[in-house]
């Protein structure tokens, strides 16, 4: 996706934080990273992704990962709104279309019969989840396309608004999606509600450039989806549905009302660590005293680690989303953590709650790759919003 001609040329630290430096004294050094080597690492691992034989579902498409490429997607119009930017990686090009493809084919890709033959499309998992793996697919289709449409339509092209088209014609009854679990946290822990907040984020992005925003029945399908969100979360209210709640609730209107949303302020803020970071582990908690149980750290990357780049920059950015202003000092902690622990291959420190990987294999690398993309949609967050404020 188009970056800073600065981070392709000059490979030098770019600040992205200046929107946070009154605290700072003139002669104070200000945290800096490093987005040329994010960048370097987030395209690698999209490519690897796209070429990886398991991935492969046909015609050259690819499933879409909730860990790898998906966050890869988010970040690739975040950084098009920013000063300089450059051409599409090719890697980003590959993978759009990839699901372009997969969406104008979908009538086959969907069928009652699959379609035989050596390159036939095929859903992400078949047998028993074929169906299940459909809603999640129809939803990751549309996050994807929906935030990359071109911001100068004014109406969606037509595979985003087909995308869109689709994920609400399967959506359930309850007002949610059937996702694929497999009980690997975080994105397959209350899974159903993890796939609710991305087609909020997907419908809210939208908004009227759909051409059935207005419909009678889109309208009513968008009321089941909030009231969903808002009864599962008051059911099972684990900080990392709130934070996802939150981020999503900046693109989807009516879906908080003001006190909630301070409440949830204040739920993530007192979670963050001594070092201004947050860990997946208290995002597996459901409340935030000190008590909580939150899900286990069964081992890190570096060794030791705590508060990490997937939990840190998802609360950061649903933080700013969610109208926390850069002068907040918890919230400055925060994109200070971000800005100075980034390692020299362009990631973050990385936690697993599942079973200890191979920090250096591709599977082990799948938190590492979330941690880079979401840090880096908090640290461009204050980018853009210096940029809109002048």
């Amino acid at each position: 996706m188009p970056l800073y001609t600065a981070w392709l040329h000059a490979g030098i630290s770019f600040l992205l934080i200046a929107a946070i430096t009154p605290a700072l004294s003139a002669d104070e050094p200000r945290p800096t990273w490093n987005p040329k080597a994010t960048r370097q690492y987030l395209d690698s691992r999209a490519a690897w992704w796209l070429d990886w034989p398991s991935a492969d579902r046909g015609q050259g498409t690819t499933c879409t990962s909730c860990h790898t490429t998906l966050p890869y997607a988010l970040t690739l119009p975040v950084v098009a709104k920013l000063p300089g930017s450059a051409s599409v990686p090719e890697v980003a090009q590959r993978l759009l279309a990839g699901v372009r493809k997969r969406v104008e084919s979908w009538d086959l890709l969907a069928g009652p019969a699959p379609h035989k033959g050596d390159h036939a499309l095929a859903p992400i998992l078949g047998g028993a989840n074929r169906e299940i793996a459909l809603d999640t697919e129809c939803v990751l289709n549309a996050l994807v396309l929906v935030s990359n449409d071109s911001p100068s339509r004014k109406r969606l092209s037509d595979a985003a608004s087909k995308s869109l088209d689709i994920m609400w014609a399967r959506q359930g009854a309850k007002g949610a999606w059937r996702w694929l679990e497999f009980g690997l946290r975080p994105w397959e822990n209350e899974s159903e509600y993890f796939g609710a907040t991305l087609a909020a984020i997907a419908a809210g992005t939208a908004g009227s450039k759909y051409p059935r925003h207005q419909a009678t029945e889109i309208v009513a399908k968008g009321e089941a989806l909030r009231s969903f969100l808002k009864k599962r979360l008051a059911e099972k209210p684990l900080l990392h549905n709130r934070a996802l709640t939150l981020w999503a609730a900046s693109y989807m209107t009516n879906l908080m009302a003001v006190e909630e949303k301070k409440a949830m302020i204040a739920d993530l803020f007192a979670i963050q660590d001594q070092d201004g970071g947050w860990s997946l582990r208290d995002l597996g908690k459901s409340d935030s005293q000190p008590g909580s149980p939150g899900w286990d750290i069964v081992a890190s990357y570096p060794q030791g680690a705590v508060s990490d780049g997937y939990a840190t920059g998802l609360v950061v950015l649903a933080l700013q989303r969610g109208g926390v202003l850069g002068q907040d000092k918890r919230l400055r902690k925060g994109l200070d953590w971000l800005a100075t622990h980034q390692r020299s291959d362009g990631t973050w420190p990385t936690v697993w709650v599942n079973k200890e990987r191979d920090p250096q294999g591709n599977v082990g690398k799948f938190n590492r790759d979330a941690g880079a993309a979401f840090a880096l949609l908090a640290l461009a967050e204050v980018k853009l919003s210096d940029a809109a404020s002048r």
